[in-house]
């Protein structure tokens, strides 16, 4: 079980944010979402005693949104298009330094609890 199935990711964003995107897209953004999420957590997932992943509360709707931030995101190398014009063409790349965890901005991923290891 993957931490957020297709049918959430297409409720929770609704279609102004999913468009003409095709389902298996979706379905790779939702693997490479939980992947990003376990990377910022810095922590295994929690299993149960059948050995099944728990995942934290509200998690789905964390990866909901990540689905939705790469959906929108037209860089893939880490920058994010900040502004763009269209008389006489500019844009503007915006840098990490806007946002945190894993490239994603503090409003996607801020509910993540971060875990650190002492030395």
């Amino acid at each position: 079980m993957a931490i957020v199935d297709l049918t959430f990711v297409k409720d929770y964003l609704g279609p102004s944010v999913i468009g003409d995107t095709t389902d298996a897209i979706l379905n790779a953004l939702i693997i490479e979402a939980e992947q990003d999420y376990l990377n910022i957590q810095n922590k295994p997932w929690d299993l149960d005693d059948l050995g099944d992943i728990i995942y934290p509360p509200g998690s789905d709707c964390t990866a909901s949104r990540m689905v939705g931030y790469k959906l929108n995101t037209k860089s893939d190398d880490g920058k994010v298009i900040a502004s763009e014009s269209n008389l006489s063409y500019s844009v503007s790349f915006g840098s990490g330094n806007n946002s945190t965890n894993g490239g994603y901005p503090k409003s996607v991923t801020g509910s993540i609890k971060v875990w650190t290891r002492g030395m």
